[in-house]
């Protein structure tokens, strides 16, 4: 800009952010890259900031120790939170039944009344057991991550100041607002919501190289697990999937239960309560 047109760009608004780098711990990045301190923290040691180059620009998650420049330059109009939309995934092994996850640390969102349901999960051993929270019209409350179990493709959440469902089950899932390297939130072992043929829905290993998407939700496994995944258990007890609702007997199938686990026999194969082919035999 010359001095004439940035004197117009200042009138209107614009702010002058200098490419000043940032230390770490020498200085980098003058003059190429502009990183500048957020007020909001993400953990402990972890804190939001943005960060811009010729090309791009990002709101992400760095940690405290980097030196960047703070400066307030005004405060942001409020803006009215919109709809969520949340892509899902087909489960492999149950055409017709969709995943996704979901969090956000500060808004309420209600489900849509379409069949969706919201689940939280609580790692225990190798498996996580998925105790449902939420269906129809009810309210998700914030700072809650969940797994959504939908009837399509996209789940719509709506924004709400209604009542939240209340929480008690315990609950394995974290989750971030915005874009962050896993190794800057997760402590031991990372897992994610993915699946494939050969084992059907479940949470897999995560590399701590790569990067958390913004409002989904991870499992910090501590230390370094071997399992390459989590699989799910529905809680039965609580009759999250309606299993409970078929009799003990139809035809050549029959309930069991395992380890407080509960499973369908079927001609001499082993199901879980999601309706995949149980691993154990």
């Amino acid at each position: 800009y010359t001095a004439e047109q940035w004197t117009q760009m200042e009138a209107a608004g614009a702010v002058f952010l200098p490419a000043t780098g940032y230390r770490e711990p020498e200085i980098e990045g003058v003059g190429e890259k502009g990183w500048y301190w957020s007020s909001t923290p993400l953990t402990d040691i972890i804190s939001y900031h943005f960060e811009f180059n010729e090309t791009t620009s990002r709101v992400f998650g760095g940690r405290i120790y980097f030196g960047q420049p703070v400066r307030l330059v005004t405060a942001a109009p409020a803006v009215a939170p919109t709809d969520e939309q949340v892509a899902t995934n087909e489960d492999p092994h149950n055409p017709a039944i969709y995943y996704s996850t979901f969090y956000h640390s500060t808004q309420k969102y209600q489900l849509p009344n379409d069949g969706t349901e919201a689940y939280v999960a609580d790692l225990s051993g190798t498996d996580l057991l998925l105790t449902k929270i939420a269906e129809g019209d009810d309210v998700l409350p914030n700072d809650v991550a969940v797994i959504l179990k939908a009837p399509g493709t996209s789940v719509t959440l709506t924004p709400t100041d209604a009542a939240a469902v209340a929480v008690s089950a315990a609950n394995s899932l974290q989750g971030v607002d915005v874009e962050t390297q896993v190794s800057d939130v997760v402590t031991g072992t990372c897992y994610v919501l993915s699946g494939n043929q050969t084992n059907g829905v479940g949470f897999f290993k995560y590399s701590a190289s790569k990067i958390l998407q913004a409002h989904k939700a991870y499992v910090d496994v501590p230390g370094s697990s071997p399992a390459p995944s989590l699989r799910f258990v529905f809680n039965a007890a609580q009759n999250a999937t309606g299993v409970e609702n078929v009799s003990a007997k139809i035809g050549e199938s029959e309930k069991v239960i395992e380890d407080g686990v509960l499973y369908i026999l079927h001609d001499g194969v082993k199901y879980n309560a999601q309706g995949q082919r149980s691993s154990l035999r």
